[in-house]
């Protein structure tokens, strides 16, 4: 098996099933088929609306080749521009094979569906996919915009966005202020053990970084050649869960409220005025957003925010609904994109941030996550659905944030209550998959294999931050495939070491 594959044991294998499996609340009506949207020649029409404009056009017909120069491109720009790696090591150990070609083959056949039939050219600034037909696709690094995909064709981004400061940390410092291991009162043979596990996690051909931090100390740490500690990783999906606490953020602040419809204009008028920000926090919006192969099938509305679309917000915002709101539990990429929009709109509005510094402002900055590289489309609009690079400590640090309730170094930035509401299962999800604040459930995601009340944030390619309040413990995993059954052992084995 190439570095970057994937085995398929029995545990992965459930956990993926299970991911994107939608669930219905016990005893719920089935979808109102006035509800769905019907494809109507090229246009979107939504019945439950007099104004069709809401939902913006779209192409039945999949632009194969586009999507895939441009999620290719972005994959490409993670690990050249994102990490600092050479072009020749990301495509042999991250994209031995390019993404989605059984899915592509069904829709297009004519898709460049190899690197043969697509010329790679780059600066430090910038990387190009050209096909041979002549289609280009290109992603540059545009400073706090991040790693942003252009359209088709565009060489330059509309605006270019100001570089995010990065303070320097004191040489010597203890994380989480600083970047040193301070064991506390765990004996030296129980972090040896811990180092041990971890070295376990970068040493399987698939693992790159593990953290362990206990009661807010950096107990242990180990990484895989090639991959040092100061390297960013993309969190993929467990960006999902950083959306989240962004619209917590602003719920701290009194600007937004779990329970009160979400302020999108383009639904004021309609049935989707129903959906709340708790709703789009459980992943239970009831939005037409489809994951798997209908979403290439059908306009691409869940991969094609990471294929270079020109505008996030207008897509997601003008989504139909295919099941009433708080009634259906689906894994989406519309719910979170929502979230965090939302939250940068409000935040700008009330004249906290600029929109583009809204995520370091409220977020990133009080908790030293210097390393932070976002993604964005071509209007500027942060893809927190699932591009967020940042170091292993970083992400340590999202992680003891939401341990800690949302209080960091005494200063309180979430609602009380917040790490009870994220480990409380979504109202809508008979399987109790889901908690609050676009966070899995650890367990039963596990099937029982890790301890009870685990949050999880959990992404693509094995990306994992593990959140145990009862053994005050934040483990971090990030990599490129997953060995699930060694992951759930080494957490609890972890929680076991520092239980005594």
């Amino acid at each position: 098996m190439p570095r970057g594959g994937t085995s398929s044991t029995a545990g992965r294998a459930r956990f993926r099933t299970r991911t994107w499996k939608r669930c219905w609340r016990p005893g719920s009506p089935p979808a109102d088929p006035n509800l769905r949207a019907d494809a109507r020649g090229d246009e979107m029409h939504r019945p439950d609306s007099a104004r069709p404009s809401l939902i913006r056009p779209v192409r039945l017909a999949v632009d194969a080749e586009r999507k895939w120069l441009g999620f290719h491109a972005l994959r490409l720009a993670m690990g050249v521009l994102g990490q600092g790696r050479p072009v020749e090591a990301v495509l042999s150990e991250d994209l031995p094979e390019p993404a989605f070609t059984e899915l592509l083959e069904a829709t297009d056949p004519a898709a460049p569906l190899d690197w043969d039939r697509v010329s790679i050219s780059h600066d430090p600034q910038r990387i190009t996919l050209r096909a041979d037909s002549g289609l280009e696709r290109t992603v540059v690094r545009n400073g706090r915009h991040g790693l942003q995909v252009l359209p088709s064709g565009a060489a330059e981004p509309l605006v270019r966005a100001p570089e995010p400061e990065v303070p320097q940390r004191e040489i010597g410092r203890p994380w989480p202020l600083g970047d040193e291991p301070e064991t506390g009162q765990l004996p030296a043979g129980a972090v040896s053990r811990i180092r041990a596990l971890l070295d376990r996690l970068t040493s399987d051909g698939l693992g790159r970084a593990a953290v362990v931090a206990h009661r807010g100390k950096l107990v242990a740490e180990s990484y895989a050649p090639g991959f040092p500690r100061e390297m960013r990783h993309n969190g993929w999906s467990a960006t999902k869960s950083v959306a989240g606490v962004l619209a917590g953020r602003l719920v701290h602040e009194g600007l937004l409220e779990l329970d009160r419809p979400a302020p999108v204009p383009e639904w004021a008028h309609d049935a989707r005025s129903g959906i709340t920000l708790r709703h789009l926090l459980a992943m239970s919006s009831g939005l037409d957003c489809p994951p798997g192969a209908a979403a290439w099938a059908h306009g691409d509305r869940h991969f094609g925010v990471y294929a270079g679309p020109d505008d996030v917000w207008r897509d997601m915002s003008g989504l139909g609904l295919l099941a009433p709101p708080g009634t259906r539990c689906a894994y989406q990429n519309s719910d979170p994109l929502l979230s965090a929009g939302i939250a940068v709109r409000v935040a700008a509005a009330a004249g906290l941030a600029e929109p583009v510094d809204v995520p370091w402002r409220l977020l990133f900055d009080p908790l030293g996550m210097d390393s932070v590289l976002l993604g964005s489309d071509a209007a500027g609009n942060f893809l927190l659905s699932g591009v967020c690079l940042a170091t292993a400590l970083d992400w340590a640090r999202f992680g003891q944030f939401v341990l800690d309730d949302g209080v960091w170094q005494g200063r309180r930035l979430l609602p009380g209550g917040w790490l009870d509401y994220v480990l409380a299962p979504a109202e809508a999800d008979d399987e109790g998959l889901y908690g609050g604040g676009l966070c899995w459930l650890g367990r039963p995601v596990y099937e029982g294999g890790v301890p009870d009340r685990t949050a999880l944030a959990s992404g693509m390619y094995g990306q994992r931050v593990f959140v145990l309040p009862e053994h005050e413990l934040v483990v971090v995993r990030l990599g490129q495939g997953d060995d699930e059954e060694l992951l759930a052992a080494v957490v609890c084995e972890v929680a076991r070491i520092v239980a005594g």
